[in-house]
């Protein structure tokens, strides 16, 4: 409470290793890396939902792995470029 207003508690064990490998003395195989990132995609899920209800745009760069999005991507690059970097 002192060095943050919220703290995400991914409930992972301690030392983020759950397999345990007969004759292998360290367990391996985090899990913080796919909570995380669900973690992080529900509260941008949540967000973008929040923003549709309060009637702003929810601003999507859609997959490049789908056809026909490279002109709809651009366009929202060049709108927040100074937000996004060089990503793309």
């Amino acid at each position: 409470y002192q060095i943050a207003d919220y703290v995400i508690d991914n409930h992972g064990v301690k030392g983020d290793a759950t397999v345990q490998i007969p004759g292998v003395s360290e367990k391996m195989g985090a899990t913080s890396t796919i909570i995380g990132s669900i973690i992080l995609n529900m509260i941008l899920i949540g967000a973008a939902e929040y923003c549709e209800l309060k009637g702003f745009e929810v601003p999507i760069i859609v997959s490049q792995n789908l056809d026909n999005t490279d002109e709809r991507n651009l366009d929202l690059w060049k709108a927040y470029k100074n937000r996004l970097g060089t990503i793309m």
